[in-house]
């Protein structure tokens, strides 16, 4: 691969078939004008960005390490610097997706776009180009998660002993399962939506586990069981939480995600939290009563694409 020494034009590909907001593209546009004028800083930013790329072992962190010790030099936040210097990783990415076969252009994109969910929660949150949780950017450039429509995947080991789930399915310890996460790209948890994301998962990873049967797992607030007291029944979250078969869960008397539902709203007394969804009127009202919040973890069985967690 050719070492990158101006990325311009790939920012310009991305930002645009991205849909992320202009102003954040003028701003990195103009950050990688200021370090290509500076010859010995750049060097320094397109080395790092080829060196973790090209290495048989991708390992973003000393891409942040880079970005830390040169953030004030230049007057940037470290979260921006980070940010810039995932944004210099991708076009090496996107190669290495198009030489694997089992890998597309659009899983590409898919895993891309989690960088415009992580740039608009640090605007939120911080009001800074940039974000608060670059290193999560490590396990996509590594290629060990994998976006599959709406969720993103990687591939674990069960930890614990062997479970019989409450439907009767075993999962037994050192078996592979593809824990998922949920990106906040703000499309809807629909049936469609949600049942496609699955159905790939399994066509994705049925060769690698070397089984039919792929045990897909999750763990967030979104299944908490609660849930289902206080959310409207025909709800996707509720929906969502059907997808699945409970392994445990956990009550909270803070609700340690309200940034990620409320945003910086989150920051004032709990009186003033935005009331703009839904969903927001719901946990607020649960909140103002008291009452706790929590999550869970829970397991989806897929067999020939199809959801069989609840039934044998």
């Amino acid at each position: 691969m050719d070492k990158i020494t101006d990325n311009r034009a790939f920012m310009n590909e991305m930002f645009e078939k991205l849909n992320i907001r202009k102003d954040a593209l003028e701003y990195f546009t103009k950050l990688e004008e200021k370090i290509m004028a500076d010859e010995e800083l750049n060097e320094i930013i397109s080395n790092a960005a080829y060196d973790c790329m090209t290495d048989n072992e991708i390992n973003f962190g000393k891409c942040i390490t880079v970005a830390d010790e040169n953030a004030a030099k230049i007057g940037e936040h470290p979260y921006t610097m980070q940010y810039l210097m995932a944004l210099r990783c991708l076009p090496y990415l996107r190669e290495l997706y198009n030489k694997n076969e089992k890998l597309t252009e659009e899983m590409f994109w898919q895993g891309a776009d989690d960088l415009r969910c992580k740039l608009n929660e640090c605007l939120e949150m911080h009001g800074i180009y940039g974000s608060f949780v670059a290193g999560w950017f490590g396990s996509f450039l590594n290629m060990s998660r994998i976006s599959l429509g709406r969720f993103q995947y990687i591939l674990k080991y069960y930890e614990a002993e062997t479970f019989k789930t409450p439907y009767g399915h075993i999962i037994k310890k050192g078996e592979p399962i593809v824990e998922f996460h949920i990106p906040s790209s703000g499309v809807p948890l629909t049936d469609e939506v949600r049942n496609d994301s699955y159905r790939r998962a399994w066509e994705f990873y049925k060769d690698i586990v070397g089984s039919n049967r792929v045990i897909l797992r999750c763990t967030t607030w979104l299944l908490y069981p609660e849930n289902y007291r206080f959310l409207p029944e025909n709800s996707n979250i509720i929906k969502f939480m059907d997808d699945f078969d409970l392994a445990f869960y956990s009550h909270f008397k803070d609700f340690h995600d309200k940034w990620r539902l409320f945003g910086k709203s989150s920051e004032k007394p709990l009186e003033e939290w935005d009331e703009k969804t839904s969903l927001q009127r719901a946990y607020k009202k649960r909140l103002l009563e008291g009452k706790p919040t929590g999550d869970a973890m829970g397991f989806i069985i897929m067999e020939d694409g199809v959801n069989v967690t609840k039934r044998l």
